[in-house]
């Protein structure tokens, strides 16, 4: 009977001691660690093989990874919070209701995220952390989670109690690394100041029919998602915190209530646990995207010409795993539609000349697939097909594609960065390294290989292409000034003189029957495309040096036969000649600073070029 009574105090004595670690609301037991404390859930045939069903990972195993328990921070009572007599093993033997559990299902905070405990040592105001809390970032991290105003901010209202986003619930270390790297990246930097609440930005319209505003496709992060679950169709402004939309054509708000702006790519914009009911994406499984169609949209109605309402699709290519980059990287608008406009009557006007149509900025994967310039001849004489396409073969990382294995194969990944520019994050300033080069570019480029263009991708070689590749940028942007066609001033305040030459119909057009004046903005396209393209002589080298070339060769030597690569003395002369814009010369956050030559600009766009030869060949 006495042994009866003392097995029975025992039992009871470890139940107890099972509710005081995991029945009490965040109660810390005197002397005891979190480690201590949560043992008493996940060794209590209650919770140890609970699975995380964003990684498919034993949560308790998580945990133990993260600061929460090596810094003896948060233990699974300080987030889940359960009420006392939370169900534990007494029930599982004896049955009915332990005294004092609530009668409600919800005693238990099953999701703290979304209820909000997060905030208990993280919120913007009465939080523990309210000075930077992880190296190397900018700002810290109260601003860069929470500053409302004209930064963009990771809990936007779409990330509000919705941390798992980005952050592991469980293990909210591993992932440190790269979350801090992404917070230093272009993307989803949050220091400089949004100029434009993108979020507003969005219409009620399919892409295929929308003529209005869609920045929010690609400079919100909720934005983007929506576009490619969507077949690349959905353009809705995000909605107000009264669910009202600032959608084209409708307009019903330009300014908003909620004040937050999200970052240009958040976690979830590239990552996705890939469940339906919820939008995590700590896993760090890549979202699944198709190979990007794109619609480019045109409307103008200048004076003496009809309303031109243009539309052109564009399916690209898959590039694997970089599908994801596809969209946002394809440009706003490409050279094709200006012949599409043509078509219909754009260079009809006799009055005030219509705006230059514009590619945006870094369409570099337009680019890399040969899809994005104004081309003066037919495809067969553009080298679309660049190997860099493909440039994960070599390592055995076809799927992942070649934004991916270009940027993100190095020991910085989540910088997104090919090249690095030192301390300084702008790509206006001198390479100092490029952390790509040993895993990436020397597998085909090294001394004895067989492609174009053997030479290593240090530093040294990439400075030396990206200023030659600059210099004849800056020819183009000298030329088109010089004829009076974009303006006076090297920032080309616009003229628009697009019928300089004429608008008679172009022998080189084909079938096509492009006028002129479709040739010539089509030259200033391509400037644009090129100078907003940071990376052109990389992406795509050969294709750049195509189109830069004919576009000088078409501003110097225009007429009715133009034929391509039959003018390779004057186009020599005109580069030669060129009166270089005054320097530093800024666009789109880009900086030109210089010096630059036209010798340079020779020996990147001339074929086997020798200097002095007064001879530049198309390659």
């Amino acid at each position: 009977m006495v042994s009866r009574i003392v097995a029975a105090s025992l039992f009871l004595a470890t139940c107890l001691f099972s509710l005081a670690g995991c029945g009490e609301k965040t109660v810390t037991v005197s002397g005891s660690t979190k480690l201590a404390q949560s043992e008493a859930c996940f060794s209590n045939n209650c919770h140890q093989n609970a699975v995380s069903p964003g990684t498919g990972k034993n949560i308790a195993e998580e945990w133990k990874l993260s600061v929460h328990n090596t810094s003896n921070a948060a233990g699974c009572a300080d987030c889940h919070e359960p009420e006392a007599g939370h169900p534990n093993s007494c029930s599982r033997c004896h049955g009915g209701t332990p005294s004092g559990t609530p009668g409600s299902a919800n005693h238990v905070s099953s999701n703290p995220d979304t209820d909000g405990k997060c905030d208990k040592c993280h919120a913007k105001a009465n939080g523990v952390f309210n000075t930077t809390t992880y190296d190397a970032v900018a700002l810290d991290t109260k601003f860069n989670h929470f500053s409302s105003g004209r930064h963009a901010v990771y809990v936007a209202a779409n990330y509000k109690y919705y941390c798992r986003k980005c952050h592991n619930p469980h293990d909210t270390t591993t992932a440190r690394t790269m979350l801090r790297q992404w917070a230093r990246s272009a993307m989803g930097g949050t220091t400089l100041p949004s100029t434009v609440d993108f979020k507003t930005r969005g219409s009620a319209l399919t892409a295929s029919a929308n003529y209005g505003n869609f920045c929010v496709r690609c400079h919100t992060s909720t934005g983007f998602i929506n576009f490619v679950t969507s077949g690349f169709t959905n353009v809705h402004a995000l909605p107000d915190l009264d669910g009202v939309r600032n959608d084209y054509p409708v307009n019903a708000r330009s300014t908003y209530q909620d004040t937050t702006r999200e970052p240009t790519a958040a976690c979830d914009t590239c990552h996705s646990d890939g469940r339906a009911y919820d939008g995590s994406a700590y896993s760090g499984k890549l979202r699944s995207v198709p190979a990007a169609s794109i619609w480019y949209m045109y409307s103008s109605h200048p004076a003496g010409a009809p309303l031109i309402r243009a539309a052109l699709n564009i399916a690209y290519d898959s590039l694997g795993n970089s599908n994801v980059c596809m969209p946002c990287h394809a440009g706003r608008e490409v050279g094709e539609i200006i012949k599409t406009a043509d078509k219909l009557g754009l260079f009809n006007y006799n009055g005030t000349n219509p705006a230059g149509i514009a590619p945006h900025d870094f369409a570099s994967g337009a680019n890399l697939q040969g899809r994005s310039g104004f081309q003066f001849f037919s495809s067969s004489r553009y080298t679309a097909g660049t190997a860099h396409r493909n440039v994960g073969a070599g390592l055995n990382m076809t799927a992942q594609g070649a934004c991916i294995v270009c940027h993100m194969v190095n020991d910085r990944p989540h910088y997104a960065l090919a090249a690095s520019w030192g301390n300084s994050s702008t790509v206006s300033n001198s390479i100092k390294s490029m952390p790509s080069e040993q895993q990436v570019c020397s597998t085909c480029h090294y001394a004895g290989s067989a492609v174009a263009d053997p030479n290593r991708r240090t530093a040294t070689f990439m400075n030396a292409e990206r200023d030659s590749y600059r210099a004849a940028v800056l020819v183009l942007n000298a030329l088109l000034r010089s004829y009076g066609i974009y303006g006076a001033s090297p920032s080309l305040s616009p003229n628009n003189n697009w019928k300089k030459f004429g608008n008679y119909t172009v022998a080189a057009s084909g079938s096509g029957k492009i006028r002129a004046g479709a040739y010539t903005m089509g030259a200033y396209f391509n400037y644009s495309l090129f100078f907003n393209d940071p990376a052109g002589y990389t992406h795509n080298p050969i294709y750049s040096k195509q189109l830069i070339y004919d576009s000088i060769d078409w501003l110097v030597n225009n007429n009715q036969n133009f034929t391509a690569g039959a003018n390779p003395g004057t186009v020599y002369t005109a580069v030669h000649n060129a009166a270089m814009p005054a320097l530093p010369l800024t666009s789109s956050g880009i900086t030109y600073s210089g010096p630059y030559t036209t010798d340079q600009a020779l020996s990147f766009i001339c074929k086997n070029y020798v200097s002095g030869s007064g001879l530049c060949y198309r390659w």
